[in-house]
């Protein structure tokens, strides 16, 4: 994504929680960016952020470790209360937010990115060695 002035009204800075724990990002961007835009930027920061690679790799069993780059595999969260101490908490009550819906629509200081359902069923499978 491209770099946003703090000086363009769209600006918007952004945390974004990794899993339901406290581990996050924050993020200057665009309240015009979609949601699949902020999840790529996310996945591409991993390549030069070995922080993040972390994040987004950690629990993976070794044999799909190199699945974290694919983008279907994330969705974001609203939280369950960004005022709260365990604001970096998603919340599952409610679908994932609409990849092609914008930054600015969910009028939200933060979010969380998560692993699909499909996608924790599947670390699961492998973990148990029905996958290969």
């Amino acid at each position: 994504m491209p770099e946003v002035s703090k000086a363009d009204p769209n600006y918007q800075s952004l945390k974004v929680y990794f899993f339901g724990t406290p581990k996050s990002i924050t993020l200057g961007v665009s309240k015009n960016y979609q949601i699949s835009h902020l999840i790529a930027h996310i996945i591409a920061l991993a390549d030069t952020n070995t922080q993040i690679k972390e994040w987004l790799t950690q629990g993976l069993p070794e044999s799909i470790k190199d699945n974290y780059k694919n983008l279907e595999l994330y969705e974001m969260r609203l939280l369950e209360d960004e005022e709260d101490e365990e604001a970096y908490v998603p919340l599952y009550e409610t679908g994932p937010l609409n990849k092609k819906g914008h930054i600015g629509a969910f009028l939200m200081n933060a979010v969380a990115l998560c692993r699909t359902q499909e996608y924790e069923e599947s670390i699961k499978q492998v973990d148990k060695g029905n996958i290969q």
